[in-house]
């Protein structure tokens, strides 16, 4: 038996485009206040089933009570539609899957809806060693502490930071995970963002974006950078970066947050081979 990989859907974000194409609609002195596009933007995470390495989890999505106000900031910029069905601990539970059953759990980046729900792992063989750029975990504990706010910059300090039983394995660069699944680092985004590489037997290689590209507008050609930017110099090498293993590898890429590509995934509990 091949990798198979999962792929969760959680409900979408209703906001401004240019949080996604930055500076979308730019005044002008003939049109000093532009009309604003809003936009719909779905939500992932990823479970992999590896033949050596076991159960392989990639991102916990938006907190369970995001939706209920968790994080009063986010209520009128981001709010979140979701149904029962699709919330984080439904999606594994209709793998057969809970928590408890994760050999590996990688996170992209630890912002509020990729790491959100990182305590249900608490005490769990995974929780015990989340994986995550070094250059990641600093950033976020250096930002949700410096002051008295808790969330800054979608970072919210109550996901990752003080939880009993959820350890890190902090890494630098590119790392390989297991035979055919590998990280690699696309800062930019934020300073530790990662995409995760899985090769396929049937589809080929794929390539998990997550927000280090939101979209295929983002990626061009040419490359558009987001709105939600922590440094446009890697974000433009990052895409650089992928697009030369696009190339070189022949693979698939699968954005974070795109919902002109959300129509053509093969969603769980169907897998890519």
């Amino acid at each position: 038996m091949g990798i198979e990989l999962y792929v969760q859907y959680h409900g979408y974000f209703t906001n401004d485009l240019a949080f996604h194409i930055g500076i979308h609609k730019p005044a002008t002195v003939s049109d000093p206040h532009p009309h604003q596009e809003m936009c719909t933007a779905p939500s992932f995470t990823y479970v992999i089933r590896h033949p050596s390495a076991g159960w392989i989890f990639f991102d916990t999505g938006n907190h369970r009570e995001n939706s209920n106000g968790r994080i009063p900031e986010e209520v009128e910029i981001f709010p979140w539609t979701v149904a029962p069905e699709q919330h984080y601990l439904a999606s594994l539970e209709a793998l057969g899957l809970a928590p408890k059953d994760a050999n590996l759990l990688l996170l992209s980046h630890l912002h509020n809806d990729h790491a959100g729900n990182l305590d249900l792992f608490a005490g769990t063989r995974a929780g015990r060693a989340v994986v995550v750029q070094r250059r990641e975990l600093e950033h976020a504990l250096f930002v949700t502490h410096k002051t008295n706010s808790t969330y800054v910059d979608s970072y919210n300090r109550a996901d990752f930071a003080g939880i009993d039983g959820i350890e890190f394995i902090t890494i630098d660069g590119d790392t390989d995970v297991a035979p055919g699944v590998r990280l690699i680092h696309l800062p930019g985004h934020s300073p530790g963002s990662q995409a995760l590489v899985v090769q396929l037997e049937q589809t080929g290689t794929v390539i998990l974006t997550a927000d280090a590209v939101y979209q295929w507008r983002n990626y061009g050609p040419p490359a558009v950078p987001p709105g939600i930017l922590d440094s446009k110099r890697e974000w433009l090498a990052s895409v650089d970066k992928l697009r030369l293993m696009e190339l070189a590898l022949g693979a698939k890429l699968l954005f974070g947050h795109d919902a002109d590509q959300l129509s053509s995934l093969t969603l769980a509990p169907a897998a890519y081979h």
